[in-house]
């Protein structure tokens, strides 16, 4: 069974590029264009990995990263923040929240699928 990765970003053009990208490499991928609808999905599903995009119409990445930290059920789901707003305060505020990585939207996509592997690794198999 694929590996599951839920993508919150409101912008569906890249979502469905990402969810195109994420499939070729043998990830089954959910995209949802909003914080609540992530939240809704939560009920049904547990995914291996988050990629959340800080900006979005009904809320922000960073806080519903520190709701997945906190959370019983989603607290060991690593979570890469993935946003064009890429300045040092915005990366900080990601790792603070509890974000494992954090990928600017005007990376090469290799970096971001680098950094899946990176962080979905178990923590005793990582170098």
């Amino acid at each position: 069974m694929a590996e599951l990765i839920v993508v919150v970003d409101d912008d569906t053009r890249l979502s469905s590029i990402l969810e195109i990208l994420l499939d070729r490499k043998g990830y089954a991928v959910r995209a949802v264009p909003s914080v609540d609808t992530a939240l809704e999905l939560l009920e049904t599903i547990t995914p291996t990995l988050f990629i959340l995009d800080v900006h979005m119409p009904d809320g922000n990445g960073i806080d519903l990263c520190r709701q997945l930290r906190y959370r019983r059920d989603t607290r060991h789901i690593p979570v890469i923040m993935f946003s064009s707003d890429d300045d040092m305060r915005t990366i900080q505020q990601s790792l603070d929240a509890g974000a494992a990585a954090f990928v600017s939207k005007a990376d090469p996509p290799q970096y971001l699928l680098k950094t899946m592997q990176l962080v979905m690794q178990p923590v005793g198999s990582r170098v």
